[in-house]
C-alpha cells in the first residue's frame, strides 16, 4: 500500500503552476543557450552563410527544446506516458498526414493576407534561410527542418506542456495550446497561421490520446513546405486552396467523429477547478512576455 501511494505521488499529473512554470522555461532558456551555442560557433570561425551554420543553428535550437523537455521530466520524475508516449488507432495517424497537407494548402493564404496587413505598418518579413534543397540535400533539410521539430516541438507542447492543460476544459485547453504555440514561434508574419496549426494538432492529440499523430501531422506539413520550395512553388493555386479548405473538414469530421478521448468527464470536472485560481497565468507570465518582446522587437526591427 505504501508503495502504491509513493508511486502515485510522484507520477500524478502536472498542476496548473508547474505548466505554467514549464512554458517560461522552455521559451527562455533553450533560445539563451542556442544564441550562446551559436555565437560560441562564429567566434571559432564558423561561417554564417555556410550549409554548417544553417543545419547547426536550426538543429541545435530544436534539439535544446527536447532536451529542456526531458529534463524537466526527469526532474519531476516524470514517466513516459506522461508526454502523450501512447499507442494510437492507424486512423489517426492518416487523419493527421491529412491535416498536415489539407492545412498547408488551405490556410496558405492566411500568412500572405496578414503580412499583408502588416504591411500597412511597413513591415517587410525577412527571409527564411533553408539548407540547399537540391539533390540529396533536401533529404537533410528534411531531417533538420520537419523531421526534428516534428519531435521536438510536439514534445513541448502536445507533450509536456499540453499533459498539464488538458486537465482543464478541452476548449480552453485546446485554445490556449494554440496560442502558446503561435506565441512561441516569436513570427508576426506567422501567428495567425499557427494559432491554428496549434489548435489543430492540440485537437488531435485529445481525440487520439497521443502525442504521434500530432507529429505526424507537424511533420507532413514542415516537408511539404521543404518539397513545394525545392520544386519552385511559391503559392499554392486557388484550387489547391479549395481542394485543401475540403480535405481540412472532411479530416475533422473524421476526427471528431472517432470517438476515443483520454479523459473522463468526472476527471474534467474535479481538475479543472485548478485552473481557476489564476496560478497558471502567473507562473506563465515569464515566458509569455519573453516571446512577446522577442514578437515586438522583430516587428520592429523589420519595419520599413
Amino acid at each position: 500500500m505504501k508503495q502504491k501511494n509513493i508511486e502515485k505521488q510522484v507520477y500524478k499529473p502536472l498542476s496548473s503552476a508547474e505548466t505554467g512554470a514549464f512554458f517560461s522555461y522552455i521559451c527562455v532558456v533553450p533560445y539563451i543557450l542556442t544564441y550562446f551555442l551559436i555565437y560560441v560557433a562564429i567566434a571559432s570561425g564558423m561561417d554564417t552563410k555556410g550549409q554548417a551554420y544553417i543545419y547547426f543553428s536550426n538543429v541545435a535550437n530544436e534539439l535544446l527544446y527536447l532536451v529542456g523537455a526531458v529534463a524537466f521530466c526527469f526532474y519531476l520524475k516524470k514517466k513516459p506516458s506522461f508526454v502523450g508516449v501512447a499507442k494510437f488507432g492507424w486512423q489517426y495517424a492518416l487523419v493527421a498526414a491529412l491535416l498536415g497537407i489539407s492545412v498547408l494548402c488551405s490556410f496558405s493564404w492566411l500568412n500572405e493576407a496578414f503580412l499583408k496587413f502588416l504591411g500597412l505598418f511597413g513591415y517587410t518579413s525577412p527571409e527564411i534561410t533553408v539548407p540547399d534543397l537540391s539533390g540529396a540535400g533536401l533529404i537533410g533539410a528534411i531531417v533538420a527542418m520537419a523531421l526534428l521539430p516534428a519531435v521536438c516541438e510536439e514534445t513541448v507542447f502536445r507533450g509536456v506542456l499540453f499533459s498539464g492543460m488538458k486537465r482543464a476544459k478541452p476548449v480552453f485547453a485546446v485554445l490556449v495550446s494554440g496560442a502558446l504555440f503561435a506565441l512561441f514561434h516569436k513570427n508576426p508574419a506567422q501567428t495567425p497561421y499557427q494559432f491554428i496549426c496549434g489548435c489543430l494538432f492540440a485537437l488531435l492529440t485529445l481525440r487520439s490520446g497521443s502525442v504521434f499523430p500530432a507529429m505526424i501531422a507537424h511533420f507532413v506539413q514542415n516537408a511539404a513546405v521543404l518539397v513545394f520550395t525545392a520544386c519552385g512553388v511559391e503559392s499554392i493555386a486557388n484550387g489547391w486552396v479549395i481542394a485543401g479548405a475540403m480535405l481540412v473538414l472532411i479530416a475533422l469530421t473524421v476526427l471528431l467523429i472517432l470517438n476515443r478521448c483520454e479523459w473522463k468527464k468526472s476527471e474534467r470536472k474535479e481538475e479543472a477547478a485548478e485552473w481557476q485560481n489564476g496560478k497558471f497565468w502567473l507562473s506563465a507570465a515569464l515566458g509569455i512576455a519573453f516571446c512577446a518582446f522577442v514578437w515586438i522587437y522583430t516587428f520592429v526591427s523589420y519595419l520599413g
